[in-house]
């Protein structure tokens, strides 16, 4: 019966030390993982802002050839205008990566 008792006692020993083996492997694997998806998150972020971006300065260019067509004070509404919605679609654009960058960085 003693025999036994310690067979049963190292099996159990045995499974714990696998067990904990397993668990390391898996937390790298997982910690590798998560930083995989969150570099892959940061690419994708400033990816979409310089997309953003470029479409902001398209609309501009765009709004800015109209206001040519226009003279006096109706141009001169009509380029600050523009502008205006510029800076807000940068400023917006700027707010979505950051938050995009921040939530990645807490990925991690």
């Amino acid at each position: 019966m003693l025999l036994a008792n310690e067979a049963v006692a190292d099996a159990n020993e045995q499974v714990a030390d696998a067990q904990q083996d397993f668990a390391k492997t898996d937390a790298a694997a997982y910690k590798k993982l998560t930083k995989a998806e969150s570099e892959a998150m940061i690419k994708t972020a400033n990816a979409e802002f310089d997309v953003a971006k470029t479409a902001a300065a398209g609309r501009y260019d765009v709004a800015k050839e109209k206001c040519d067509a226009l003279s006096g004070v109706s141009q001169d509404s009509c380029v600050s205008t523009a502008e205006a919605a510029l800076a807000a679609s940068i400023a917006e654009s700027t707010a979505i990566r950051d938050a995009a960058l921040v939530q990645a960085g807490r990925h991690e």
